[in-house]
């Protein structure tokens, strides 16, 4: 009989826009080579408000001597909540300085640091020297994450939670998507190779991987333009400037994508759980004997940022000094100047963030999540803490007060808002069992909700003929055994299995795909405005006289992949057979292009 594994603790501070939360996870020593990770426990956790960022927003930087006298503040909200956990250690005869802690802020140290970077340094320096000095841990992280750091982070524990990781002979296509929608941003992340039943799914993935990799600042398609006419003499040139471009770009384009896919774009670990330094949406993770290839988005769409910007478009509605505010029930009013009172129209607040409050992307257009996440109805993703929140315990309650276990409904939901909106706020609040700072913004939040699921994200509504939950395209997600879904989680599950980081690009590939992303930059373009002049793959084939069949069977066409790459001079860190894996799954215009 063997000896019981050793248990395993740790402490995590996940310090977000609203507030810090404090978690104690716990888990037994996992050993190399065990087909799942360990079963993680939540132990104990508890929230602080404000949110750690906001004890230095607002703060004008010539006053610098002001963050002196946030100093004691800090220094108090850190060691309140580092005091719940040496008790918590104390009470299980456990030495704290043995235990050890993550300290990791999100999207509003994010948004600190783009607004007020001096006081961003200056508050992260104090979290990270008092963190060390005086909490009585073992620290291991410490710092802010990027919010594609969060979403990797959410993706692994929601996968985990649901019992994806469990045992062997797992595939890339039984994972699920994750999104989450927090104050300040929102994140989503989804395996590469999820299944996609048609062509059309399949060419809209290889275009979002190479437009995941193309950037805004480098060499314009006119650059693009003279080294193509300098590399087709053959006249190719006056034929067609198109079909010269598309010759010129595609070894190089396919290079770096095969690149991109087979190394993760990270190149720093400090403080930060392995993404503080990320350098694209694509990262290569391994957790146990398992590796996937993720695609990461956060974007700055969150439900905070959105209603300051409703709450400013309605000041430009005031009548005799009084603002009429759809989003809040009958009966409820402000007794500020102007006078705010509440209307209840859920279809006008609908229509208002349609046309006044939509979101800002900072990536480009064409890597918008619209554009990009959602292409097939055979996705299955869930909804982190923040969307179970709003649509299974401010709404979708049955009538004993608890969660709805029948298949999620966004029809449903809606009816649920409308009909709070009729209870008027009196008896809305009596009904509803929550905060009336919640009940408040309920029927913003829910409206929000669906506008970036629907307009933002891409999801279709529910298929009525649907009658099992995760068969839908999005479903609310809490996570399960008592652990609550949160992307701390993830992180957690990553250290336990010895702290597997995303597989790092060596130097000489790194600066390989810097070379290589001006030719992905013109092959983008190239792309864009063959679309825009109304050309499709057929008259592509007839431009450089080849037809589909003519392309040859699979073994030929690995070849003359192969003989290509060795052309390139580019070390693929991938096996040869891993690399003809791949290859051979691509769609017939996918191998076209590769091979043009």
């Amino acid at each position: 009989m063997s000896a019981p594994k050793p248990r395993n603790m740790c402490l995590f501070l996940d310090a977000g826009s609203s507030g810090t939360r404090l978690y104690v996870y716990g888990w037994k020593s996992w050993s190399e080579g065990d087909p799942s990770p360990p079963q993680i426990e939540e132990l104990y956790n508890v929230k602080q408000g404000p949110g750690i960022a906001k004890l230095f927003t607002g703060l004008q930087e010539e006053n610098l001597n002001m963050l002196k006298a946030q100093t004691e503040t800090l220094d108090n909200y850190l060691n309140s909540l580092f005091s719940h956990g040496r008790t918590f250690c104390a009470g299980a005869s456990i030495d704290s300085t043995s235990v050890p802690l993550f300290l990791l802020a999100t999207a509003g140290m994010r948004v600190l640091k783009r607004d007020q970077p001096i006081f961003y340094d200056a508050l992260l320096a104090r979290i990270k020297v008092f963190t060390q000095e005086k909490s009585s841990f073992l620290v291991k992280e410490c710092g802010s994450i990027t919010g594609e750091a969060e979403a990797l982070y959410g993706w692994i524990a929601a996968n985990y939670s649901l019992g994806f990781f469990a045992g062997y002979g797992m595939r890339a296509a039984q994972t699920v998507g994750y999104v989450e929608l927090g104050g300040a941003s929102a994140q989503i992340a989804y395996n590469l190779q999820m299944k996609a039943d048609t062509d059309t799914a399949k060419a809209a993935k290889a275009s979002k991987t190479a437009a995941v990799l193309a950037e805004q600042d480098l060499e314009t398609a006119q650059e693009g333009l003279e080294k193509a006419k300098k590399e087709n003499a053959d006249n190719t040139w006056e034929k067609d400037k198109l079909a010269a471009e598309v010759n010129a770009a595609q070894d190089e384009s396919m290079v770096a994508r095969k690149i991109a896919e087979a190394s993760a774009l990270v190149n720093d670990r400090n403080n930060s759980g392995g993404l503080d330094e990320y350098n694209g949406r694509l990262a290569k993770v391994k957790i146990g004997t398992l590796e996937f290839d993720l695609f990461l988005g956060s974007y700055t769409v969150g439900s905070d940022i959105a209603r300051e910007k409703y709450d400013r478009y309605l000041q430009t509605k005031v009548v005799d000094n009084v603002i009429q505010d759809p989003c809040k029930h009958k009966g409820w009013s402000s007794g500020i100047n102007p006078k705010i009172e509440g209307s209840a129209r859920f279809d006008e607040v609908k229509r208002i963030l349609a046309t006044h409050i939509q979101p800002t992307f900072t990536y480009p257009a064409h890597e918008r999540p619209d554009r990009n996440v959602v292409q097939s109805a055979n996705r299955s993703f869930v909804g982190g803490a923040n969307f179970w929140y709003n649509t299974r315990q401010v709404f979708g309650l049955d009538g004993y007060g608890q969660a709805k276990t029948t298949p999620f409904s966004f029809g449903e939901y809606e009816d649920e808002v409308k009909l709070s909106y009729q209870l008027g706020w009196d008896l809305a609040k009596e009904r509803r069992k929550i905060k009336p700072s919640f009940l408040e913004v309920s029927g913003f939040n829910a409206a929000w909700v669906q506008h970036i699921l629907f307009k933002c994200f891409g999801f279709k509504g529910n298929d009525p003929t649907v009658t099992h939950e995760d068969k839908l395209t999005f479903r609310p997600y809490n996570g399960s055994n008592g652990v609550e879904l949160s992307w701390t989680l993830g992180r957690v599950i990553l250290f336990s299995v010895g702290d597997s980081k995303p597989q790092q690009m060596t130097g000489e590939q790194a600066r390989t795909l810097g070379h290589l992303r001006s030719e992905l930059e013109r092959y983008k373009k190239m792309w864009l405005r063959f679309q825009e002049r109304g050309h499709d793959m057929k008259l592509l084939y007839k431009q450089f006289n080849l037809e589909e069949e003519s392309l040859g069977g699979q073994e030929e066409l690995f070849a003359k992949v192969k003989t290509k790459v060795n052309e390139s001079k580019v070390a693929f860190d991938t096996t040869e057979e891993a690399f003809k894996k791949e290859f051979v799954a691509l769609s017939p215009e996918q191998k076209f292009f590769i091979l043009l």
